[in-house]
């Protein structure tokens, strides 16, 4: 199964990493990719791993969301569910 995350830059955030890899172990993922996009107002980091079976785990590292919900978030999510529907 696919895994998407949106993860904000405050002060929990250095917790992610350890989890995010703990997840990929688990998953059998590998390959992480890194691009970097805009989204509120500031970089955000787009990590990419290649799970098994077609699947993947993307996390959107979004420095300035803090506690809120990104304006893209939702057509990201969109798009990243259309690409991996549940059999």
């Amino acid at each position: 199964m696919s895994l998407l995350t949106f993860q904000g830059g405050d002060r929990l955030s250095r917790a992610w990493s350890g989890t995010n890899a703990s997840w990929d172990r688990a998953l059998g993922c590998a390959d992480e990719r890194v691009r970097t996009i805009t989204m509120e107002g500031g970089p955000t980091h787009v990590y990419t791993t290649t799970c098994p079976g077609g699947t993947e785990h993307v996390v959107y590292a979004v420095a300035r969301m803090a506690h809120s919900w990104p304006a893209d978030a939702s057509q990201l999510m969109w798009e990243f569910f259309s690409r991996h529907p549940l059999p």
